[in-house]
């Protein structure tokens, strides 16, 4: 049975659950363990919680640059899983900032000057506060690629591929997908390196 920190596990009870999930709990222990992850699990199954209690539990206060990144296919999916992480750290000060276009740069530009230890963003965001100088990746240690298959069927394998050639090599990567296509597999292999592998039915 996985024990959370009393702060996260009050989190978790703020927002109505009464019990991990299958996912999460197949996730998180390797996820604390350091190893890399290859999941297959739907929205709906509490993947977001998979990724973002481990990520939390390890949060240094005093950190002003993103130690964890989570990249995913859409603007509502980044507001959404910046929420999550908000309301499961609320807490322990979590300071989550959310990077996706169709708004202008300056608040998020200030969010990142103020400091994050989790940054969601969308590739194109992402890649254009890198290139503005706004966004410091150096300090990674955990790459999430959330909802894969998305982000390879809207086109954006050249940008992820950008992204992580700016990482660290010596970096946790947890990659989620829907669905295992080969293309999905392929981005797996590249990405990750002896990831376990889970898989969860909704």
């Amino acid at each position: 049975m996985i024990t959370l920190a009393p702060d996260l596990d009050r989190a978790t009870g703020d927002l109505g659950w009464t019990s991990l999930t299958a996912v999460q709990d197949l996730a998180i222990p390797h996820l604390r363990a350091g190893r890399d992850l290859f999941a297959q699990a739907q929205t709906g199954t509490g993947k977001t919680g998979a990724f973002a209690l481990p990520i939390l539990e390890r949060i240094d206060g005093r950190a002003r640059a993103p130690f964890a990144l989570v990249i995913v296919p859409t603007r509502e999916l980044c507001a959404q899983v910046a929420a999550e992480f908000q309301a499961l750290g609320r807490h322990r000060s979590a300071r989550v900032v959310a990077l996706y276009g169709g708004v202008g740069y300056r608040d998020q530009e200030l969010a990142l000057r103020r400091g994050a230890h989790v940054a969601v963003a969308t590739p194109g965001r992402l890649l254009d506060l890198v290139a503005r100088r706004s966004c410091d990746l150096s300090k990674v240690k955990v790459l999430v690629l959330d909802e894969a298959d998305r982000l390879l069927d809207l086109g954006f394998a050249p940008d992820v591929a950008r992204i992580v050639a700016l990482l660290s090599e010596a970096r946790q990567t947890a990659l989620f997908s829907a669905t295992l296509t080969a293309d999905v597999r392929e981005i797996a292999r590249r990405y990750t390196k002896n990831p376990a592998i889970v898989a969860v039915r909704p």
